[in-house]
């Protein structure tokens, strides 16, 4: 495997991201978990609510782009 030395072109090509708990909720309405994505070098910014379903619990994302 090679390796790609172009720095510019590893940065775009990373995909990735973390969901937390939001330590600053401060309503029932605010997300309970927060976080980062970053799709092909552009930014977004992650909300999750917890809630529960017919099969169990799940959280329920919303996605923006960093720059709203």
């Amino acid at each position: 495997m090679a390796t790609n030395t172009n720095t510019k072109e590893t940065e775009t090509n990373r995909t990735g991201g973390y969901l937390s708990e939001n330590p600053q909720r401060f309503s029932d309405k605010a997300p309970t978990h927060v976080g980062k994505l970053s799709i092909d070098g552009n930014a977004y910014k992650v909300a999750g609510w917890l809630k529960s379903g017919k099969f169990g619990e799940f959280i329920s994302l919303a996605i923006k782009p960093e720059s709203e």
